[in-house]
């Protein structure tokens, strides 16, 4: 426990509104920095991808 406070101690405290700007927008640092309309690209294509991936499971046989 005492690990914990010291290397509290060495970190600054977290701002709420860029805790939830980071959740919001997720933890890719690549994505955060780019504009808006590539940013919307990206989440676009994941959400494809997502969408494609889980349509092929659910076509699978049932075990």
């Amino acid at each position: 426990m005492d690990c914990l406070m010291k290397r509290k101690e060495s970190v600054p405290d977290n701002d709420v509104v860029e805790v939830f700007d980071h959740i919001w927008k997720g933890g890719y640092t690549d994505v955060q920095n780019t504009t808006g309309e590539l940013a919307q690209t990206y989440y676009q294509s994941y959400i494809d991808n997502y969408a494609e991936i889980k349509g092929f499971y659910n076509s699978l046989p049932k075990l």
